[in-house]
């Protein structure tokens, strides 16, 4: 799953993700992910985003708080992160 919106910041050339201003981060998204990946009934996730430049902590506490998110809804679904520089 693709976390903090479909725009990013930067302007990878391997990449084929819209560039420009994101919109401000959907605080529910922690919960709709936990949500979606328990109504599923995913054993596996992996969680991923765009890079956020906009945001002091690259996103970061957002990866936190969808990781937490999904360990309390979903406790047996292993999660991995693919996560930008943060910088």
């Amino acid at each position: 799953m693709m976390i903090m919106g479909e725009i990013c910041t930067r302007a990878c050339a391997f990449c084929n993700v819209s560039t420009g201003m994101p919109l401000p981060l959907d605080t529910d998204e922690p919960n709709r992910v936990a949500e979606a990946v328990a109504r599923l009934g995913l054993r596996h996730v992996v969680i991923t985003s765009v890079d956020r430049d906009d945001l002091a902590d690259g996103g970061a506490a957002h990866f936190a708080a969808v990781i937490k998110a999904i360990r309390a809804a979903a406790p047996e679904t292993t999660i991995e992160i693919l996560t930008p520089d943060f910088t």
